[in-house]
C-alpha cells in the first residue's frame, strides 16, 4: 500500500511541475529559434567550404578583407548607405559574420570577423566559432526560460527535439557548443 502511495505521489508531483510550462513558445522566442538555427546552419556551410576547398577558402577571405578594408563599415554608430551595402555584401558570402535583426542586417560581427579572417585557412571550425557560440547562446537562452518545458512546442515541433536536433548537427565542429545545447535540453 505504502508503494503504491509512493508511486500516486510521485506522479502527482511531476504533474504539478509540469503545469507550469507553456504548450506553445510566444512567437518572439519561436522566431529566435528559427533565425539561430538557420544562422547555425549558414555558420556549417560556411566551414565545410573551408574545409574542404582551400582556393574557395583563400578566395572568400580575400573578399572578405577587400570588403573590411574599403572603411565604409568604420562608422562606429549606425551604418551609412555604403555601410549597408558592405553588410549586404559581406551577408552574400559569409552571412555568420553580421548581425540581424529580422529581415535587416544592422551591424558587422567584429568578433566573428576577426575570427574569420585569423583562421579561414588554418582552423574552419574556429573561423566560425564566434558565430556558432552566439546562436547556441541565443537558444539556450529562449530553452532556459521559466516556462519552456521538454514538450512545449516550438513551431511544428518540441523545444527537445528542435535542441536534439541542433546539437546533432553541430556536435562534429563543436562539439562543446553540442554538449552546452545538451546540457540545456536536459535541464528543460
Amino acid at each position: 500500500m505504502r508503494s503504491a502511495l509512493a508511486v500516486l505521489l510521485l506522479v502527482a508531483a511531476v504533474a504539478l511541475a509540469a503545469c507550469g510550462d507553456a504548450e506553445e513558445l510566444s512567437k518572439e522566442d519561436t522566431t529566435t529559434l528559427n533565425a539561430s538555427r538557420s544562422d547555425l546552419d549558414d555558420a556549417l556551410d560556411t566551414e565545410e567550404v573551408l574545409r574542404t576547398s582551400k582556393d574557395e577558402a583563400t578566395a572568400l577571405r580575400t573578399k572578405v578583407r577587400r570588403i573590411i578594408a574599403r572603411g565604409s563599415l568604420e562608422n562606429g554608430g549606425k551604418p551609412d548607405e555604403f555601410g549597408l551595402a558592405a553588410l549586404g555584401e559581406l551577408r552574400e558570402l559569409v552571412p555568420s559574420l553580421v548581425i540581424e535583426r529580422g529581415d535587416e542586417v544592422v551591424a558587422l560581427d567584429q568578433a566573428a570577423t576577426k575570427a574569420f579572417l585569423a583562421n579561414a585557412l588554418t582552423d574552419p571550425a574556429a573561423a566560425l566559432l564566434p558565430a556558432a557560440r552566439s546562436e547556441v547562446a541565443a537558444i539556450t537562452e529562449v530553452a532556459g526560460g521559466d516556462d519552456v518545458g521538454p514538450d512545449t512546442k516550438a513551431g511544428g515541433q518540441t523545444v527537445t527535439v528542435y535542441m536534439r536536433q541542433a546539437e546533432r548537427d553541430i556536435r562534429p565542429v563543436w562539439p562543446r557548443l553540442a554538449d552546452r545545447l545538451k546540457k540545456a535540453r536536459e535541464e528543460l
